[in-house]
């Protein structure tokens, strides 16, 4: 369920689904299976050569314009908000400096 105070990428799926921002920032985001994520949880603590280590888990880098279209494709008309149009590179730029140009 989707709700208000969710963060991340829970609130990025959120938010364009409701249309959000009006413009796609040129960002990636690293998105990776929950039940992949789970496995490797558990190959961390069942390895006995993995006592005291530390790792790294990293799926399949998306660009925002990239998960907008997914939902696009996949929900239909669940997804009509979703805008797919990017943000041009100034305009992100200058967004970045808190909107000084």
């Amino acid at each position: 369920m989707l709700t208000p105070n969710q963060q991340g990428s829970v609130n990025l799926i959120r938010l364009l689904l409701a249309g959000k921002p009006a413009q796609v920032p040129r960002l990636a985001f690293n998105i990776m299976a929950v039940r992949d994520r789970a496995e490797l949880h558990i190959r961390a603590m069942t390895t006995a050569e993995a006592n005291g280590e530390r790792f790294i888990a990293l799926g399949d880098s998306l660009l925002v314009h990239d998960v907008a279209s997914v939902l696009r494709r996949g929900l239909g008309k669940a997804a009509a908000k979703v805008l797919t149009r990017q943000m041009p590179r100034r305009g992100q730029c200058v967004a970045a400096n808190g909107g000084v140009d």
